[in-house]
């Protein structure tokens, strides 16, 4: 199954990033998560996104 894209959810809360992975993915996406910034930048690095979805609140 093809998939419509490629997206990283950045967020310091468990229960939003496995809550927008599932949604996303439901809808046939592929989803990446990261739990902080640093891990962000790396997985932005090392892949590519057609969207970054961040909480702009974090420690």
């Amino acid at each position: 199954m093809e998939t419509k894209g490629n997206i990283l959810v950045i967020d310091d809360e468990l229960g939003i990033r496995e809550g927008c992975r599932r949604a996303l993915e439901g809808s046939g996406y592929r989803v990446a998560t990261a739990a902080n910034v640093k891990n962000g930048l790396q997985s932005i690095q090392s892949q590519n996104f057609d969207l970054v979805l961040l909480d702009v609140m974090m420690p």
